[in-house]
């Protein structure tokens, strides 16, 4: 999302070092004195291979971007699916004939929004700003994963969880949850601002437009995520949120 960008000049002015793998993110990675270092041979190899630096010192930089590494809609998909949360639109559902259909089993927005906040402090992200914190307390930005593509509504086979959120007319409800549970997920770190994803990029309110998936990037340079993929940003979205982050501005990072 952002180092091909990046590579290409993207994001005037930002001096960027990454520290990154793809897939979950750099797990196998160890705080050891002020410096956050590849401790499995497996992510040494995947930083080596991208010309990544092995460690780097935390006491050295200005700000950090945690990118990703957290929660999605992925995570809030499969409750959604199996739960109906009491009080949205489609708690009580019918058919076309208006027939209550079978209920599913109820789930209160309080119920829901708590097991994405434990969700959100298990992931990679999380652990990693806690390490950075007892370093530095420089500003951190946290650059949330995108939603899904909007290219979700075209399969006939997978995901049907995510159509169903859009067809119950609940994608804003789910994307406000997330929201606010990044936020209380977060909120015992001082100096940490979350990234807002930009709302040109957002379509139903919990998907994002194909403008800004297709032709989605890997870490390694020349790299392409599959046709098919529907998870990734692609250099567009990732220029957009380099320029935010270049430009500093408080119209684009909302602080905890």
């Amino acid at each position: 999302m952002l180092a091909g960008p990046y590579r290409e000049g993207a994001g005037t002015g930002l001096g960027l070092t990454f520290f990154a793998q793809q897939g979950r993110g750099p797990e196998g990675a160890r705080l050891r004195d002020r410096q956050i270092r590849a401790a499995h041979p497996r992510l040494k190899r995947a930083l080596s291979k991208m010309g990544m630096p092995e460690a780097v010192d935390l006491s050295e930089f200005d700000g950090f971007a945690i990118v990703a590494m957290t929660t999605s809609m992925f995570s809030l998909m499969p409750m959604l699916t199996s739960h109906a949360v009491f009080g949205w639109p489609a708690w009580q559902e019918t058919n076309a004939e208006g027939d209550t259909l079978p209920d599913r089993p109820l789930v209160s927005e309080p119920a829901l929004e708590a097991a994405m906040v434990a969700a959100i402090r298990a992931n990679l992200g999380h652990r990693f700003v806690n390490m950075i914190r007892q370093v530095s307390d420089a500003p951190i930005v946290l650059i949330r994963q995108p939603h899904p593509s909007v290219a979700v509504l075209k399969q006939k086979k997978k995901f049907l969880g995510l159509r169903q959120i859009l067809w119950r007319k609940e994608g804003d409800m789910a994307a406000a949850l997330l929201d606010r549970a990044h936020v209380t997920a977060f909120a015992e770190f001082d100096g940490l601002h979350m990234l807002t994803q930009p709302a040109e990029t957002i379509e139903h309110g919990f998907l994002t437009a194909a403008a800004y998936t297709r032709g989605a990037e890997r870490l390694n340079e020349g790299g392409r995520q599959p046709d098919t993929d529907i998870l990734h940003a692609n250099p567009a979205y990732g220029r957009l949120v380099l320029s935010q982050l270049a430009q500093k501005s408080d119209g684009f990072i909302d602080k905890f």
